[in-house]
């Protein structure tokens, strides 16, 4: 089931709906896996860069070797 999700969300919003804790999303965001952005106080997160996170994580099972 695929949900639609507006252009940008707040940190809690995507908090609840992607369940991911809060600290763990700004260390994401600051390692520059999930991209946000500052209106005014602020601090909204890129859904496109949400979806391309959760793409790219690799599959329950699976080791990635560097």
């Amino acid at each position: 089931m695929t949900r639609d999700y507006p252009e940008h969300l707040t940190i809690a919003e995507t908090v609840e709906n992607f369940r991911i804790g809060r600290t763990h999303l700004y260390q994401l965001i600051g390692s520059g896996d999930i991209e946000a952005v500052k209106l005014g106080s602020r601090t909204l997160v890129r859904t496109a860069s949400l979806r391309d996170f959760f793409d790219n994580l690799p599959p329950v099972g699976v080791r990635r070797h560097p």
